[in-house]
């Protein structure tokens, strides 16, 4: 025994936060129209590259939550069919 133990439903608890916030996280947009109001000269073109850049952070952010939620989710189904085929394996001895 390697001393590790593993909760599936711990894995899938962990899959639905990461997909939550996610989708939070995707949800998130920031108004590049407010750029222009910041100030004169230059401010306003520098905000909206901010504000642009910040977008792009946030749609990433969001697709590496996702990607995490469906690992831990695979995860989980890994654990419970290893499970599943252990339980099997175990009964079908038990009937010889």
């Amino acid at each position: 025994m390697t001393g590790y133990t593993t909760d599936p439903g711990e894995l899938r608890a962990a899959a639905a936060l990461l997909t939550t916030v996610s989708d939070g996280v995707a949800a998130a947009r920031l108004d590049p129209a407010l750029s222009s109001r910041l100030g004169p000269g230059r401010l306003g073109a520098v905000a909206a590259a901010f504000t642009a850049d910040s977008q792009d952070d946030l749609a990433a952010t969001a697709d590496t939550l996702a990607g995490g939620a469906e690992l831990l989710t695979a995860a989980h189904r890994a654990y419970t069919d290893t499970d599943d085929e252990a339980a099997a394996a175990i009964t079908r001895l038990g009937e010889r």
